[in-house]
């Protein structure tokens, strides 16, 4: 059983950047918008990728397509949904990009025919979508299936594709290799790095594009510093007791309890609300390896104060990932495999995502309050939780890989370490944890390099340009 349904999400104001951004700058992001509107007239810009909620894409189309509607131009979000037979193969297909083996299960012809049913199950919904004049963007491999089906209906497609790894490997060419007849007939291919494109992508219709943040999301708004530690000593997150009746202020302007708290492993009570915490953000996958922060901490920083937080969705929060509850216990496991010691000062704490309004609240309170922020990553197409860090000026610690080598500039906007160097890694933390000025250079101007490079103007601006030149090319 698959469907294909609309997410779209209301228009919201442009101008809400421009308190970010500045006013000269939203000035001339205001005029492309404009222009973007005419060129684009008449035309539907119809992005599809595989979740409504949860993860990096689906935040940024959230954002983006919403600003672009902002600006009167007709962006829609629509969402493929497959059975669990489609979310294990993509899921495969997903781990093998990465150059992992995942499950080390096949990637043949029997899955082809039941990976590709699930997009003509809704072939018919897409025509009826898609008109004659529209522009489709199709995110990832999850949804690839639907670039042949578009091509059918004569309109351009462009391919956006968010992972990858730098270095080849056996298992990402069996990967790119699966999806390879699926997504060459698209007119442009979108990677977030051009060394992340195999051999067979025709460089010509080759571009990059860079991932963004919306500063005046509720996952980066600025908030007080007292109401940062109301909220995580509610969700239990930090030690101390929150007030009575805590609430926040929704997108809407509306204002919300907040009612939900975290589930947390821990060994003793939370982390005082005054020692450094150390802080990795992100899916329960193996690719961002938790365990690995863990060791790193456990074996070379308990001689700090410090402490850190694993942090992770509730494992029901992504309806596209089967493995995230495997990776989390994983992570449990490992966690268990401690010394008691080190067990005291690691916390494991889930985050639920039934809100997903509070849950963009606590972590933008975890973001804040974090003495550093780390993603030790294997392998990482962009990496979101680093340059939302960074914008908000808590300093970084990430791996030299992917999509966080665009983001972070070695010892200027944040620090770089091999993914396999533990010690090197907990050095890196140590020096942040200790040097007070440095770690405060490291954050502002991973926050100038933020602002700079990585929100949602300079995106939708790149998207548009990029868009342009797909259709000057048919």
């Amino acid at each position: 059983m698959s469907r294909l349904y609309d997410v779209t999400p209301p228009a919201r104001d442009p101008r809400l950047l421009e308190q970010s951004i500045g006013a000269e700058r939203y000035a001339a992001f205001a005029a492309a918008g404009r222009d973007a509107a005419e060129r684009f007239a008449g035309r539907k810009i119809v992005n599809i990728n595989s979740t409504p909620a949860g993860g990096g894409v689906a935040e940024m189309l959230e954002s983006l397509v919403s600003y672009a509607r902002g600006l009167d131009i007709d962006a829609q979000w629509h969402v493929i949904e497959g059975d669990e037979r489609f979310f294990e193969i993509t899921k495969r297909i997903h781990n093998h990009i990465y150059g992992l083996p995942g499950d080390d299960g096949p990637l043949g012809e029997a899955e082809h025919a039941d990976y590709f049913a699930v997009h003509q199950g809704v072939q018919a919904r897409l025509a009826e979508i898609v008109g004659p004049d529209d522009i489709v963007v199709v995110h990832d491999p999850q949804p690839a299936g639907l670039v042949p089906l578009a091509k059918q209906l004569g309109v351009p497609v462009l391919w956006r594709c968010h992972i990858g790894v730098d270095v080849s490997t056996p298992h990402d060419v069996e990967g790119w290799e699966f999806i390879r007849r699926y997504v060459e007939p698209a007119d442009t291919y979108l990677l977030t790095r051009v060394e992340y494109a195999p051999d067979w992508m025709e460089r010509g219709r080759l571009r990059t594009l860079r991932s963004s943040i919306d500063p005046m999301a509720p996952k980066n708004r600025p908030l007080e510093p007292q109401f940062v530690r109301d909220v995580l000593a509610h969700y239990g997150l930090i030690a101390g007791s929150a007030p009575a009746g805590l609430t926040f202020t929704r997108k809407d302007g509306s204002t919300s309890p907040i009612a939900r708290r975290a589930d947390i492993l821990q060994a003793g009570p939370p982390a005082p609300a005054d020692a450094p915490l150390v802080v990795q953000i992100s899916r329960w996958d193996r690719m961002k390896d938790m365990p690995g922060v863990a060791r790193a901490f456990a074996d070379h920083l308990l001689d700090t104060d410090a402490h850190l937080a694993l942090v992770g969705p509730a494992i029901s929060g992504y309806a596209d990932d089967p493995e995230g509850a495997e990776q989390m216990l994983e992570a449990m496991s490992a966690w268990r495999a401690l010394p008691g010691a080190a067990r005291e000062r690691i916390h494991l704490a889930c985050i639920p995502m039934t809100d997903l309004e509070e849950n963009a609240l606590v972590i933008n309170a975890l973001q804040r309050h974090a003495a550093v922020i780390t993603q030790k990553s294997i392998s990482e197409g962009f990496g979101l939780t680093v340059v939302e860090a960074m914008l908000k000026g808590t300093p970084v610690v990430g791996s030299t890989v992917g999509g966080l080598l665009e983001q972070i500039v070695d010892a200027e906007s944040g620090l770089l370490v091999e993914a396999s160097d533990l010690a090197g890694f907990a050095d890196a933390l140590r020096r942040l944890l200790t040097d007070a000025d440095y770690a405060a250079k490291i954050g502002d101007a991973g926050r100038e390099r933020a602002l700079d490079l990585f929100t949602a103007d300079r995106h939708l601006a790149r998207y548009g340009k990029l868009i342009g030149e797909t259709l000057a090319r048919r």
